[in-house]
């Protein structure tokens, strides 16, 4: 792939999904809002945390004709990857309804498998909003 195609994609999929921010600033607002709602244990892991922002890498979908280049995101070691930690927990106690809604992705294979589907050969399933995308401010009481 040519140095600027890849470039310009890249630049197209951080400005899609990022804001321009302050990390410093932010991960202290998020581990002092954490602190006033008396989540010490989380408020205190989230400080141990030795990156304060999420870690981007981008893996270009070669056998589609745009090139679609999807932004992946991993937050090892940051307060963020505490935060999730905490709300995928009791996220997860919450029911879920609907026909193709999966709990988690160790559901799946058991779900396609009590489906009929003679006439697929591949599947591709893009996972687009996550909860970093959600308003923490109303997040993390809510579920507390």
């Amino acid at each position: 792939m040519p140095e600027v195609f890849f470039c310009e994609k890249a630049l197209a999929a951080v400005e899609k999904n990022f804001r321009k921010t302050d990390v410093h600033l932010f991960g202290k607002g998020s581990c002092s809002r954490l602190a006033d709602m008396n989540l010490n244990k989380l408020d205190q892991a989230a400080k141990r945390a030795n990156k304060l922002h999420l870690d981007v890498f981008f893996q270009a979908k070669t056998h589609k004709s745009s090139y679609p280049f999807p932004v992946i995101i991993t937050e090892q070691d940051t307060w963020q990857y505490c935060v999730s930690g905490f709300l995928q927990e009791r996220i997860s106690a919450l029911p879920v309804e609907g026909p193709f809604l999966r709990p988690n992705l160790l559901t799946l294979p058991e779900y396609l498998n009590t489906r009929t589907l003679s006439d697929t050969t591949a599947i591709t399933i893009d996972v687009e909003d996550l909860f970093y995308s959600l308003n923490h401010v109303h997040l993390l009481p809510a579920v507390k």
